[in-house]
């Protein structure tokens, strides 16, 4: 916590365009609402950005990106800052056609898709209905069936924990499946320069259609974290969902967090649970998968 080190909070107080909130209520940071209390930063512009990681890292103080909170569980009393990064962004910036589009990490992928929708952008169909920044999506390699958005970076640029500003030219290695390969440690992304694969009036029904299908096939007015384990990729590849579903375990229920009825891979938060309760009830999902499948998930989700 920020309140430990008095000549640290000083420091990041002084910061211009940081806004510090010392133990704020985080539940409402994430989509799956687990109770929460922290400290955020709320970061307005690059020097801010660069200015405070490098005071925490001078501290030997670790921190966490937050962005929408899709894919992420925070702890009931975080002992680590999180920061947020509320960057200037033009709305009249998507309005017209473009080569390319270079964005701040904190715009949201609802937001392309709108655009892509409007514009007819062939490949950011693929944006449709991920909860998340494009920063946060990058961090992952977030994707659909229709792809990852890892294909569409022409390049990206990060601040890493000393302050500094690289920018990376994404290769075939850069990126693999719900992961990030370049990033380190303290590495927070704020720009992204994002291709398409041209103009297609196709791709305002494929959005439309998809949306319509994910609506049928997930519990998307439910508090959820999205998809909570990666699929196995490795002998036996399964897909988590499926998974879950052979096993009886739709519809189970942990301190209020259960199970969707709807896809095995989501679980809905009813209110009051913590991240505690939240692994508790992976821990018993994992040993059952074992002694049924032989299998254990990994989290696609960040605790």
């Amino acid at each position: 916590m920020l309140t430990t080190n008095n000549e640290l909070l000083t420091e990041l107080q002084q910061i211009k365009d940081l806004q510090v909130e010392i133990d704020h209520d985080l539940t409402l940071m994430t989509s799956i609402r687990l109770k929460a209390t922290g400290d955020l930063l709320i970061v307005r512009s690059l020097e801010a950005l660069c200015q405070t990681v490098k005071t925490l890292t001078k501290y030997s103080i670790s921190y966490r990106p937050l962005g929408l909170g899709a894919n992420t569980i925070i702890p009931e009393l975080a002992k680590i800052p999180y920061l947020k990064l509320d960057l200037f962004f033009d709305p009249q910036y998507l309005t017209e056609l473009r080569g390319e589009y270079t964005l701040p990490a904190s715009i949201t992928l609802n937001n392309l898709t709108n655009c892509a929708s409007r514009l007819g952008l062939k490949g950011w169909e693929i944006f449709t209905g991920i909860p998340a920044t494009l920063g946060g999506a990058l961090c992952m390699n977030a994707g659909t069936n229709l792809g990852e958005i890892g294909s569409l970076a022409k390049n990206f640029r990060l601040v890493t924990k000393e302050g500094e500003i690289k920018t990376i030219i994404p290769n075939e290695k850069t990126f693999k499946y719900r992961h990030n390969n370049i990033l380190n440690a303290g590495d927070i992304i704020f720009e992204v320069t994002l291709l398409h694969h041209g103009h297609d009036p196709k791709v305002t029904e494929i959005i439309r259609a998809y949306l319509k299908k994910r609506s049928l096939s997930q519990p998307l007015t439910k508090h959820t974290c999205g998809c909570v384990f990666k699929n196995r990729k490795t002998s036996p590849a399964c897909l988590a969902g499926q998974s879950l579903d052979i096993i009886g375990f739709k519809g189970f229920t942990y301190k209020n967090i259960r199970v969707s009825p709807i896809h095995g891979n989501f679980f809905e938060h009813g209110g009051g649970a913590t991240k505690t309760d939240f692994i508790n009830m992976t821990e018993i999902i994992n040993d059952e998968l074992n002694l049924q499948l032989g299998i254990r998930l990994e989290f696609e989700v960040r605790d």
